[in-house]
């Protein structure tokens, strides 16, 4: 669902569901959120005191479901500071994410927090 084709209220009300869903399951109220389709608005971002985080990789997991394409994608578009955006909800995406840690790690990439990364 987009957020920003939502009233505010409806996208207030989304938000808050799913933080109140993952302090149940981290003890942690989130302070960051990844939009789907990347559709944020700065009403948005005052209404709820969350800053979005975007993606500079695509590789268009959901719509390729191919576990090596998404590899290939990923490997050969990485650079320091990239967010990679995959969707946990397609096999192929989980075991593409698995691989993908192993081999920008080879290739000498670390990973770190949205924290970490410093984003203004």
């Amino acid at each position: 669902m987009q957020l920003t084709k939502l009233s505010i209220k409806e996208a207030e009300d989304e938000i808050t569901k799913a933080n109140e869903i993952i302090y149940k399951s981290c003890g942690i109220y989130p302070t960051f959120v990844r939009p789907p389709y990347g559709s944020w608005s700065d009403t948005l971002e005052k209404k709820t005191n969350m800053r979005s985080v975007l993606w500079t990789i695509d590789p268009l997991d959901w719509k390729v479901l191919d576990k090596d394409q998404v590899v290939r994608h990923v490997v050969s578009n990485a650079k320091d500071g990239s967010i990679i955006l995959l969707h946990d909800i397609y096999k192929t995406s989980v075991e593409a994410a698995l691989e993908i840690v192993d081999e920008l790690t080879k290739k000498g990439y670390k990973f770190a927090t949205i924290e970490e990364l410093q984003i203004d």
